[in-house]
C-alpha cells in the first residue's frame, strides 16, 4: 500500500472522530431536570431574572416561608438539589417561562434553557405586580459552581456561581 494513502487514511479517521471530540474532551452531557412548580407571584426582590441555589426541600421550606409563597404544593418534594429561576418584578400580568426538562451539563456547569413570554403590545393585562418564578427539580447527584438560564437566542438571562472562598492573606490571585 502507498504510504501516503495510509497517512491520508489515518488523517480521516482522526478528523472523523475530532467530530464527537467536544462533547468528551469537555464533559459535556445531557441532564434532565424537572419543573416542580411554577408561580407568577413569587415575591423576587429586583427586576432583573436571577437564580438561586436550594439544596434540599428543607431550604425550599424557608424560602417559602421567608416570602409566604408556596412552592411546594400538595405533592412530596424529591430530595433536591433545586434552583429557582425568578423572572423578576413586572408591572402587569402576562409575563412567564417554561423551563425545558433538557438541560446541558458542561464540567461544573449546567445550562437550563428555558422559554420566556411577555405579552403582545396592546393585549390586555392584569394590572397587578408579578413575579413568575420556576422551581426546578436538578438531579440528585448534581454539584454544579456556576448555573446560568439560557433562552432561545442562546444569550444567558440569569447566572448563579457558587461562592469561592478569599485567596488566603499575601496569596496571589490570577492576573486581571
Amino acid at each position: 500500500m502507498n504510504k501516503k494513502f495510509l497517512l491520508a487514511a489515518a488523517a480521516a479517521t482522526t478528523l472523523t472522530g475530532c467530530a464527537e471530540m467536544p462533547a468528551w474532551l469537555f464533559n459535556r452531557h445531557d441532564v434532565a431536570v424537572d419543573e416542580v412548580r411554577r408561580l407568577s407571584v413569587c415575591h423576587t426582590a429586583g427586576d432583573q431574572a436571577q437564580l438561586s441555589l436550594l439544596p434540599d426541600a428543607a431550604a425550599v421550606e424557608a424560602l417559602q416561608a421567608q416570602r409566604g409563597i408556596d412552592l411546594i404544593g400538595a405533592e412530596p418534594l424529591p430530595p433536591g438539589p433545586f434552583v429557582l429561576a425568578e423572572l423578576g418584578r413586572r408591572n402587569t400580568g402576562g409575563y412567564a417561562m417554561v423551563v425545558s426538562h433538557q438541560a446541558v451539563g458542561e464540567g461544573d456547569l449546567l445550562k437550563l434553557y428555558a422559554t420566556f413570554f411577555a405579552p403582545s403590545p396592546g393585549q390586555p393585562t392584569a394590572q397587578a405586580q408579578t413575579s413568575p418564578c420556576v422551581l426546578v427539580a436538578l438531579p440528585a447527584y448534581s454539584h454544579y459552581s456556576q448555573i446560568r438560564l439560557v433562552d432561545p437566542a442562546g444569550d444567558t438571562r440569569a447566572k448563579w456561581n457558587a461562592e469561592r472562598p478569599a485567596p488566603a492573606a499575601g496569596a496571589s490571585g490570577p492576573a486581571a
